[in-house]
C-alpha cells in the first residue's frame, strides 16, 4: 500500500471511528443487553464462551450476544442457532451501543474498531488464565515490551469487575497487575465443562475431528496432551530447539499412547504427514472438553496446567529454553519450583525419562503438591463458576426487574 492508499485508509478509519463514537454516546444503554467477546477477533472459546452459554440457558429474560470478527465462527454459531453478531455489519452498529454489560477475557477488545460502540458499558474482565507468567502492570520494564509501559497501564485499567479463581490469585496477581472497581474470587466458567457431560453447545468452537480421533484413541491407550505457550522470541515452542519432533512423536506409537498437540493461538503449527497416534488440535479452538480425555499433560510456561490440576492427573514441564525465556521473555511472578508441581525437564533426555515413568505406572510423587496448588488456585471446585458470576452480575441495580 502506497502513501496515498494509506492516507485514504486512515481517513476512512478515523471517519468510522468518529461515527461509532457518536452512536455509542447517544444510544441508551440497556441493563438487559449483554455482549460477550472472546480473545483476539472473538473466537468462540474460553471463559466468555462458557459464561455466554450459561446466560443463554439460565437467563432467557436477558438479550445476550456473542461478538466475533471471524466469519468461520459466525457461521458456526449461526448454524448452532446461537445469538451471534458479526462486525463489521449494520447489525453490530445496532446491537453493540445498547449493551449495558460487556464481558471479555483479554485486553485486545479495546484496540478494535468497534470499541467506541461499547465504551460506555459496564466492563467485566474474566481474563484467560491463572498461572505463573507475569501479566499486566508486572510486565512494565520487560525488554520485549520496551516503550510500552503506558500502554500496559491503559490496557489493564478501568474495569468495573475482574473475576479471579481464588483469594490467592486475586490478591497476589490481579490486584497487582490490573485496576478495577471490584475484584471477586468466583472461578472460571471454562472449568465448569470439566464437571458435567458435554452438550451440543459446549462442542461449538471445538475441533470436532480432533475430538473424535482422541475419543477413539483413548479406548486403546493413554492420551498425552502437549500444550506449549508462545514465545516473544523465535524459539520453536514445540521443540524448544532441543527436541527431535519425529523421535518424540515416534515414542508414543511405540508405547501404545496417543499424542494430542494443542498449539497456542499465536503460533499455529503446520506439520506434514502425521502418524495415526498423533493429533494436532486447531490452534484457535476450545481445548477444555479434551481435558477429561487426557491422562497426562506436558506444558512449559503456559497457565493451562493450572486448570488441568482440577483433573488430579500428572503434569510434566518441558523447559529447555528456560534461561532465554527468563532473560528475554516475560518471566515468572513466583518462584517456579513453588508453582509447578511436576518434573521440570530441561532437555529431551529428561523429558523422555519423565514420560516413561508416568506411562509405565510409576509412583505419582507429585500428587500431594498438585493438590496443594489446586486448592490454592481454586476456591471453588464444583463446576458452578458461571452460576456464581451470573448471580453477582445480576444483583443490585442490574437485578432482573430493577429500574
Amino acid at each position: 500500500m502506497g502513501n496515498e492508499g494509506l492516507d485514504e485508509y486512515l481517513r476512512k478509519y478515523v471517519k468510522i471511528r468518529a461515527q461509532y463514537t457518536i452512536v455509542g454516546n447517544r444510544t441508551p444503554k440497556s441493563k438487559r443487553v449483554y455482549v460477550f467477546i472472546g480473545r483476539g477477533r472473538g473466537g468462540f472459546a474460553g471463559n466468555t464462551k462458557y459464561l455466554f452459554l450459561h446466560f443463554l440457558k439460565h437467563h432467557p429474560e436477558l438479550e445476550c450476544w456473542y461478538l466475533t470478527q471471524e466469519k468461520a465462527d459466525y457461521k458456526e454459531l449461526r448454524a448452532a442457532k446461537l445469538p451471534v453478531v458479526f462486525h463489521p455489519s449494520p447489525e453490530a452498529v445496532d446491537i453493540l451501543p445498547r449493551a449495558g454489560t460487556v464481558v471479555v477475557e483479554a485486553i485486545s477488545f479495546r484496540n478494535h474498531l468497534y470499541y467506541p460502540l461499547i465504551e460506555g458499558a459496564r466492563q467485566v474482565q474474566l481474563w484467560h488464565g491463572v498461572g505463573n507468567k507475569k501479566i499486566g502492570f508486572q510486565l512494565a520494564g520487560a525488554s520485549v515490551l520496551a516503550g510500552k509501559d503506558q500502554t500496559l497501564i491503559e490496557d489493564h485499567s478501568d474495569y468495573d469487575l475482574i473475576v479471579s479463581t481464588s483469594p490467592f490469585y486475586t490478591d497476589e496477581v490481579f490486584r497487582k497487575s490490573m485496576h478495577a472497581r471490584e475484584f471477586v474470587s468466583l472461578g472460571y466458567p471454562r472449568t465448569d465443562v470439566l464437571f458435567r457431560p458435554l452438550d451440543a453447545w459446549s462442542m461449538v468452537g471445538c475441533d470436532r475431528e480432533a475430538y473424535t480421533a482422541v475419543v477413539k484413541a483413548r479406548k486403546k491407550g493413554p492420551v498425552v496432551l502437549f500444550a506449549p505457550t508462545f514465545r516473544d522470541t523465535d524459539v520453536n515452542p514445540l521443540t524448544q530447539d532441543a527436541l527431535d519432533f519425529e523421535r518424540f512423536a515416534d515414542y508414543f506409537g511405540k508405547r501404545g499412547a496417543h499424542l494430542l498437540i494443542k498449539p497456542h493461538g499465536r503460533v499455529p503449527v503446520r506439520i506434514g504427514h502425521l502418524p495415526p497416534h498423533v493429533t494436532i488440535c486447531n490452534a484457535d479452538s476450545d481445548i477444555y472438553p479434551f481435558f477429561p480425555l487426557a491422562d497426562l499433560m506436558i506444558t512449559d510456561y503456559s497457565s493451562i496446567f493450572t486448570e488441568y490440576l482440577l483433573m488430579d492427573r500428572p503434569v510434566l514441564f518441558f523447559w529447555a529454553d528456560f534461561e532465554s525465556y527468563m532473560s528475554v521473555d516475560r518471566g515468572f511472578q513466583f518462584p517456579f519450583e513453588e508453582m509447578c508441581p511436576g518434573p521440570k525437564c530441561r532437555d529431551a533426555t529428561s523429558l523422555f525419562r519423565a514420560l516413561e515413568h508416568v506411562l509405565s505406572g510409576g509412583a505419582d510423587e507429585w500428587a500431594e503438591a498438585r493438590r496443594a496448588l489446586r486448592d490454592k488456585a481454586f476456591l471453588h471446585q464444583d463446576g458452578k463458576a458461571g452460576e456464581r458470576i451470573a448471580a453477582h452480575l445480576l444483583q443490585g441495580e442490574y437485578a432482573p426487574g430493577a429500574c
